[in-house]
């Protein structure tokens, strides 16, 4: 669960600059997710767009697959980000069609060589509500 927080808190923080390459996504986050990550980011980037505000998690771990290899834990978590707002960074106006929502969210943390646990996929799933 820590590399899961860790994961939504570097996001927000490399979402708000916004910096694709933020130091702290390579501390929680791996690939697959981290290359999708850094594309949403510089996303916003190029155009000129930010996210601002709270994001909002209640994360409960679904399935631990230790004997899997590489060792495997599944994360369900009910997001609800109608605080957290993508805005345009110069005049922090609201991107028209970038409602936020409650709605579902799931995310693998894998277990790698070195020890560390690093959320390698995640989704999120606006058409389920919680």
């Amino acid at each position: 669960m820590a590399a899961y927080t860790g994961y939504l808190t570097a996001s927000r923080a490399a979402s708000l600059e916004p910096d694709p390459k933020h130091p702290d996504l390579t501390k929680y986050v791996a690939d697959p997710l981290l290359t999708r990550v850094r594309d949403a980011v510089r996303d916003l980037k190029v155009h000129g767009a930010m996210r601002t505000g709270k994001l909002v998690s209640d994360p409960q771990v679904t399935t631990v697959d230790l004997a899997a290899k590489p060792p495997t834990v599944s994360i369900q978590d009910c997001i609800d980000s109608t605080g957290y707002k993508m805005v345009y960074a110069n005049s922090k106006k609201p991107v028209p069609g970038a409602a936020g929502g409650r709605y579902v969210a799931t995310a693998t943390a894998t277990r790698y060589p070195d020890g560390r646990w690093l959320i390698s996929d995640g989704a999120t799933h606006e058409d389920q509500p919680c």
